[in-house]
């Protein structure tokens, strides 16, 4: 019966040690900022570009209302594509519709996605 106790001690002690056990890795903690976390999409029609921003036309609301354009700043390694086709951002023109996705804390544009060609959005 003691040997049995000890065993189950003994056994009980190592689980705890692997428990306890971190590795270096852990001890970083998430990285800093949320800047490299995809964040949320907006998709609508492009008004302007330029190297530095994008500004999307305002959307009629249900309640007749046209909400004001949104300008977005882009990031400085904004990647552009057209369905899984890499593209420029002199590919993007104004009255294309587009899918913007946001860095996590939503600051800047990381990605620019046209749709494939056939399935532009009406």
């Amino acid at each position: 019966m003691r040997t049995m106790v000890a065993l189950l001690m003994l056994g009980l002690g190592m689980s705890l040690a692997l428990v306890g056990t971190t590795t270096a890795e852990d001890k970083k903690g998430p990285p800093s900022g949320d800047k490299k976390k995809a964040g949320p999409t907006v998709t609508g029609k492009v008004k302007a570009i330029n190297a530095t921003s994008i500004t999307l036309e305002g959307r009629t609301r249900e309640d007749k209302q046209v909400a004001p354009p949104q300008t977005f700043n882009l990031a400085k390694n904004v990647t552009v594509t057209e369905g899984a086709i890499a593209k420029t951002l002199a590919d993007v023109k104004a009255g294309a519709t587009v899918t913007l996705t946001l860095s996590g804390d939503r600051n800047l544009v990381t990605a620019i996605a046209l749709p494939a060609k056939g399935k532009e959005r009406q």
